[in-house]
């Protein structure tokens, strides 16, 4: 009876593959796509813009413009991910201090009560082993003339997706 409630269950709910459109795990950090193309994605740390003086500033906002411009290609595709998730803070105690330790227990007490949403930011390259044109069923159908072998191909693409990350890792460093 019961597993005849959980078939029954199951047939209602919808598969991961109709929203991940991924077929296999290539590499530690590289997924391939249903059409043939390389995904790898980077949760980013944040930095405090608002705090940080114009020279830091101007050097991210450069280093931030060079990533762009090397990634810069026709094969690339890029995505920007933001995931709110509510966190509960903590607060360190502090013991023996008097008016730090009032302070602090006033603030713990207050932050206890809301509940505050962290984003956690993440960047998704795609690599196109063929761009352009030849997309889709066409690209399919080139990948099965072509004279290379599958596993020439696959080690060129992560060749391409390696280096892809240390660039990005690099420059978001």
């Amino acid at each position: 009876m019961l597993s005849a409630r959980r078939g029954q269950a199951l047939e209602r709910e919808h598969t991961t593959a109709e929203h991940i459109p991924y077929t296999a795990h290539v590499a530690a950090r590289v997924v391939r796509t249903g059409p043939g193309d390389y995904l790898q994605a980077f949760r980013l740390g944040g930095a405090s813009f608002e705090s940080s003086d114009d020279e830091q500033l101007n050097s991210w906002h450069e280093r931030l413009n060079v990533l762009w411009r090397n990634l810069a290609s026709p094969n690339i595709a890029l995505w920007t991910h933001v995931i709110r998730r509510p966190e509960r803070p903590t607060v360190a105690v502090a013991a023996g201090r008097g008016f730090v330790d009032i302070l602090t227990a006033r603030y713990r007490e207050r932050l206890s009560s809301e509940t505050l949403m962290v984003n956690d930011i993440y960047l998704a390259v795609l690599y196109r082993p063929l761009a352009g044109l030849t997309a889709g069923l066409a690209s399919r159908l080139l990948a099965r003339t072509s004279s290379g072998s599958p596993e020439r191909e696959l080690r060129d693409a992560l060749d391409a997706c390696a280096k892809l990350g240390q660039m990005v890792r690099a420059s978001l460093a």
